[in-house]
């Protein structure tokens, strides 16, 4: 859901908006990629709170309505691997601002207002333009760029519609969140072994122990120290990411967002272990009223390295309008489905759901139908 502070926000931005010169009177017919210019915030000053520091200002301009929303920050414990221990900034929040100026030679955005949050650039920030149109119809499938977990943006649907949003086609933002984990050469030796050496919940990427673990809103440890290389692979799931399979081809777990993820199947030895664990549930009580992408599935290893991939979350879809008409179209943000087993090597979790917030008044007459739905995990987990 838009959170409160959101909500009060959008009454004037709406009213701003339609008597701005960038209303658009007819319908707007909308389909493929959005194409809304989305930057990653640099950093944010502490005084003023109305501006930031972006990696790039190109398409952005003063009077547009941009959506600022954190993607990560989450810290985590290492003794109870993966849960929550605290935060950078505010995980998940998001709100709308209006651009006041742009300068091309600092990279520096202002805006008409204050920040309503405490956001930490270290959290990972993006803004999204968020067209405004009178009303529109989605002729043919509309989609985002995906997230990019290096240049840390992309994967956002930001729309803002004054009357109806008709949907006679898809808006899909599937498999466009957080990243699944990545193929990797494993050693094939069964954990049962050496269990202190083979059974961790965590290892640098380097080490051919165990494989990637999915993507997630956490990032940091709780001694601050960035989960990236040195916890990128091993059994233990970063929050919402799930875990990498170990010892002998153990399976991905699947990634998380509102519901918990799947546990990886079992390795190619006796006695078993399990693969990696799922995502954990993305809900705390110090962060109300958030979304976020859905976390990307584990992978496991194989002696080629020829690991299929885990899944992609769902991306994020925030939507403001009068009334959505469905016309057979649908909200999608589902996670993607993890990759199935090699020969010599195992499968991948899938990859979860990720979040639509709706701001609305009503649904037409016509039903319209939301999925968020989490991936599969791959067949034959531990095959030989």
């Amino acid at each position: 859901m838009i959170s409160g502070n959101c909500k009060r926000f959008l009454l004037s931005m709406l009213i701003i908006l339609v008597i701005s010169n960038t209303v658009t009177v007819a319908q707007k017919s909308l389909s493929g990629n959005l194409n809304q210019p989305f930057a990653h915030v640099v950093s944010i000053p502490p005084s003023p709170t109305d501006r930031v520091i972006v990696d790039n200002v190109t398409g952005f301009k003063a009077n547009d309505t941009i959506l600022l929303i954190q993607m990560q920050g989450v810290k985590i414990l290492l003794d109870v691997y993966g849960n929550m221990q605290d935060k950078l900034g505010e995980p998940g929040m998001h709100e709308f601002l209006i651009i006041q100026s742009v300068n091309g030679g600092t990279n520096e955005i202002i805006f008409r207002n204050e920040l309503i949050r405490s956001y930490n650039s270290a959290g990972n920030v993006q803004i999204v333009r968020a067209p405004y149109f009178n009303s529109a119809k989605v002729t043919g499938n509309l989609y985002c760029d995906p997230w990019n977990s290096t240049t840390k943006k992309g994967g956002v649907l930001a729309l803002i519609v004054g009357r109806s949003l008709e949907l006679a086609a898809n808006i899909d933002v599937s498999g466009r969140g957080f990243i699944g984990g990545n193929d990797a050469i494993g050693s094939g030796i069964c954990w049962n072994t050496d269990p202190p050496t083979y059974g961790k919940d965590y290892y640098p990427a380097t080490d051919p122990y165990s494989g990637f673990k999915g993507e997630g809103v956490a990032n940091y440890t709780e001694y601050d120290q960035p989960l990236l290389p040195n916890y990128a692979k091993g059994q233990g799931q970063n929050w919402t990411g799930g875990g990498g399979g170990n010892g002998r081809f153990s399976g991905g777990g699947g990634g998380s967002n509102r519901g918990a993820g799947g546990l990886g199947g079992k390795e190619d030895c006796f006695p078993e272990w399990v693969g990696g664990r799922g995502g954990l549930v993305a809900n705390h009580p110090s962060l109300p009223d958030r979304i976020y992408f859905g976390g990307g599935g584990g992978a496991s290893t194989s002696l080629t390295g020829l690991t299929p991939p885990g899944g992609n979350g769902g991306g994020i879809v925030i939507i403001v309008t009068e009334t959505i008409i469905g016309s057979g179209g649908k909200i999608l943000s589902n996670g993607g489905n993890g990759g199935t087993a090699v020969v010599n090597g195992g499968a991948a979790g899938g990859g979860a759901g990720g979040s639509i917030a709706l701001s609305l008044s009503s649904y037409g007459t016509s039903p319209v139908e939301f999925h968020a739905r989490g991936g599969n995990g791959g067949d034959n987990q531990g095959e030989t």
